[in-house]
């Protein structure tokens, strides 16, 4: 290793531990990257007209942020989030089917707008609401249904599907969203933190345009999530 290179990695290592050892409860313009879990519920379907039941599908959500200061109690806070959303529901058991399951997966780009107010002595902890829009670059339904050896359907089915669409091209799922959430955080005067945020979706994600046959989707589909993550500022 020539003296180059040692002296690279002494400049590097120097650096590293001054970010670490500032205290950025005092700094106005924050960086951030968040990566964590996320429970999702939607209802997709009438439980009761369709035998079935709805239940929570797990996702994950991973992402940067940018967070400014104003003085030391209020902060904004923005940045670009990927998620996996969706629902899931399990198919009731009858004399054809053994057991089955649908789920549509809602890959997602998510754009928050988070006003934060920090409390306590130290600052180290935040109470944050807001909104977000959002935009899915893919939707992805699952079918999978087992039968009960009968003759009318032999064939047990295991189908993974883009948004399906109507014979006019109209897609059954929208990809847009905007709603609202909110949330608690606890961020370190090094950094390193974690948080829990509720969210609720409030444009229906199923498109009225959708049609089967001549009969119209009524049925409205609002995105409600939970999300925990740890998070990393610098």
């Amino acid at each position: 290793m020539n003296k180059k290179t040692i002296l690279a990695v002494l400049m590097l290592a120097l650096t590293a531990s001054s970010t670490f050892a500032r205290d950025l409860t005092e700094r106005k313009n924050l960086g951030g990257v968040i990566a964590g879990f996320s429970i999702n519920s939607a209802a997709v379907e009438n439980e009761s007209a369709q035998k079935a039941k709805n239940r929570a599908k797990l996702g994950g959500v991973i992402g940067v942020t940018f967070e400014h200061k104003f003085g030391k109690v209020f902060a904004l806070e923005t940045g670009a989030l990927f998620s996996n959303k969706g629902a899931s529901e399990k198919l009731e058991t009858n004399a054809l089917v053994k057991s089955g399951s649908y789920t549509v997966d809602f890959y997602s780009v998510d754009v928050p707008l988070i006003a934060k107010f920090y409390i306590g002595k130290k600052k180290i902890f935040n109470l944050n609401v807001g909104g977000f829009a959002s935009y899915s670059f893919k939707v992805q339904t699952t079918t999978k249904i087992d039968f009960n050896n009968n003759p009318v359907f032999p064939n047990d089915i295991n189908n993974k599907e883009n948004n399906p669409k109507d014979a006019d091209g109209d897609l059954y799922y929208q990809p847009y969203d905007a709603g609202l959430n909110v949330g608690f955080e606890f961020i370190s005067k090094k950094g390193f933190g974690a948080g829990a945020r509720l969210n609720q979706g409030l444009i229906d994600a199923t498109n009225p345009k959708y049609n089967i046959g001549s009969v119209s989707d009524t049925k409205k589909i609002f995105h409600t999530g939970a999300q925990l993550y740890a998070i990393f500022k610098f």
